[in-house]
């Protein structure tokens, strides 16, 4: 018996040495990042609370989905691959206003963190976004797009998965840049309803954050090929996501597991 939790023991330190390390490990980071247009896009006044800090002309409140390799395995400028379920890509949303996306998309040098709080961008003109904001909406909003779990009270109700990822991508950008006043709209004029449903949802996302912060999964496209067609065409817009637990918390909970195996032998030793 001893043998057997010893070995159990030294497996489960050899699992989480190994998950706790595994993120340093890799060749340098590529993501890629694919997007479909929702037909909703929204005004933004008073970016940062700046007065005449105005955003309307490429906000559409677009659906995102992104993947994440290392360039061992998926080169700069690869193709995208397979879409869908069991694909390896997960939702995103843009933190980033000032570039645009690359059509096909392709895997591009990327930076890949968790973080909470005040980040800027590299534009010219730059933005700063507040990861933490963008972070708890993400965590606690973007697993229900499909299936509408969380998305059931007030105007969160009865909207489309379409209509609910307009809705959390809104309540990013206004969350994340500090928008003073923002107004949804549609590029039919027969959904004109359906827009007014959208910003409700916004609103209503915004009420649920108040005051809450949360760390968001960040994927940061530097240059050189940020927005220059000529290097690439990658033109990648920075995204964020739910943020999964810490490696190290994996690590922390494999070392109190050992620490109840021990503490099980040796009450069997004195007894």
């Amino acid at each position: 018996m001893t043998r057997l939790i010893r070995g159990a023991a030294m497996t489960l330190v050899a699992v989480s040495l190994t998950i706790a390390t595994s993120s340093v490990s890799q060749a340098d980071p590529v993501a890629a990042t694919r997007s479909t247009i929702t037909g909703y896009w929204i005004d933004l006044e008073g970016i940062n609370n700046k007065s005449g800090s105005d955003y309307s002309k490429y906000s559409h409140l677009t659906q995102f989905w992104s993947k994440i390799s290392d360039s061992s395995v998926n080169a700069i400028g690869s193709g995208y691959g397979a879409e869908g379920q069991g694909s390896g890509e997960f939702r995103s949303f843009c933190i980033d206003l000032n570039h645009s996306l690359a059509t096909p998309p392709k895997f591009n040098e990327a930076t890949i963190t968790e973080q909470s709080g005040i980040v800027g961008d590299n534009a010219a003109v730059p933005f700063d976004r507040d990861l933490g904001k963008a972070g708890w909406l993400v965590n606690n909003f973007s697993a229900g797009i499909e299936t509408g779990e969380g998305w059931n009270t007030g105007a969160l109700a009865n909207l489309s998965v379409v209509q609910r990822a307009s809705a959390l991508q809104g309540a990013i950008w206004v969350a994340a840049f500090g928008v003073a006043d923002y107004t949804v709209k549609h590029n039919a004029s027969a959904t004109v309803s359906t827009a007014v449903k959208v910003q409700n949802a916004v609103a209503d996302l915004i009420t649920a954050l108040g005051t809450n912060t949360a760390v968001a999964g960040f994927i940061n496209y530097p240059p050189p090929y940020n927005d220059d067609p000529k290097d690439g065409g990658f033109r990648s817009q920075d995204q964020v996501f739910a943020a999964a637990p810490e490696p190290s918390t994996f690590a922390i909970a494999g070392l109190g597991a050992l620490a109840f195996a021990g503490h099980r032998l040796r009450r069997r030793r004195s007894s």
